[in-house]
């Protein structure tokens, strides 16, 4: 069991130090299930990510989807990525519904698939981040199932701010995630889509993506009272530090892709402040009510 904890603390310091961040403030009894998710999460997007050419890329999805599968039966000792998430799984009685959309949406990744709608791309970005926040709502705890739609909505604003930093990363590797539909009406080739002619209007597309990731953002906010107030404050900082982000994508202007947006530490801390403080103003309507959590018996569905 040690073995498992160190692996997951050591994949969750090394590959996201926004989300390393914020789970320090999960209560312990938490910090263990959301890292053992962090770690399955992370292991199949770099082997999705990181094979070279389509057929591979599939072939990978596939075995993923196999060893997930296996996972909630059996699984070796040596293998602490599954062996983790299986826990997890099983200690939290996560539906499988959510980890097998997960991976279809890195299925639609790895094919290069675009997305004529909002409508569309929210599909996907549920298929991918909604997923991560329906599994969360699992090990953190609610006191209502409405909790769920918001855990979705959070997600969603996440992997659309992830997409809006990332449009010329995406682009140079033949990724593109704005609804064609919209960059139709700016007038904006969708193979022509980094021509500095067109970073003004470009600029104004992200501008619109992200103007729907802060209503996001919002409804992700107003799920924070069926938490408990530890969790409520991990996800706080989670979601300020991600919708900071999207604040430095919109300070730079057309220079928002010359070089990678992300948030200091210093700029971290302030965050966490903020967060902390949000949480301090809820204690009075907390104690009136105090949470506790109820079984989760719903399976959200987009």
């Amino acid at each position: 069991m040690n073995e498992l904890r160190e692996n997951s603390r050591a994949v969750m310091a090394a590959g996201s130090q926004s989300f390393d961040f914020a789970a320090k403030a999960l209560p312990e009894w938490q910090r263990e299930g959301a890292r053992y998710l962090y770690v399955w999460c992370r292991h199949c997007d770099d082997r999705v990510d990181m094979a070279p050419t389509l057929p591979e890329k599939l072939a990978n999805v596939a075995e993923l989807e196999a060893r997930t599968k296996l996972s909630w039966i059996d699984v070796p000792e040596s293998d602490l990525v599954f062996r983790a998430f299986g826990q997890v799984s099983s200690a939290y009685k996560i539906p499988r519904e959510y980890p097998l959309d997960l991976l279809a949406g890195m299925r639609a990744d790895a094919e290069g698939k675009r997305y004529e709608t909002l409508a569309d791309l929210e599909l996907y970005c549920y298929q991918v981040a909604g997923t991560v926040g329906l599994m969360m709502c699992h090990v953190m705890g609610i006191s209502n199932p409405a909790a769920l739609h918001h855990a979705v909505d959070l997600g969603i604003a996440m992997q659309l701010t992830n997409i809006s930093r990332d449009v010329r990363e995406d682009f140079e590797q033949g990724r593109l995630f704005i609804p064609l539909s919209w960059l139709r009406e700016a007038g904006i080739p969708e193979n022509d889509l980094m021509n500095e002619a067109y970073r003004p209007r470009l600029v104004a597309v992200v501008e619109r993506l992200l103007a729907h990731a802060r209503a996001k953002y919002a409804s992700g906010d107003r799920g924070l009272r069926y938490l408990h107030w530890r969790s409520a404050l991990a996800i706080r900082v989670a979601s300020g530090v991600y919708s900071g982000i999207g604040r430095e994508v919109l300070s730079r202007g057309p220079r928002a892709w010359d070089e990678r947006c992300y948030t200091t530490k210093f700029t971290k801390l302030k965050l966490a402040l903020a967060a902390a403080f949000s949480s301090a103003k809820e204690i009075p309507a907390r104690a009136l009510k105090p949470w506790r959590a109820q079984a989760i018996d719903t399976l959200w569905r987009p």
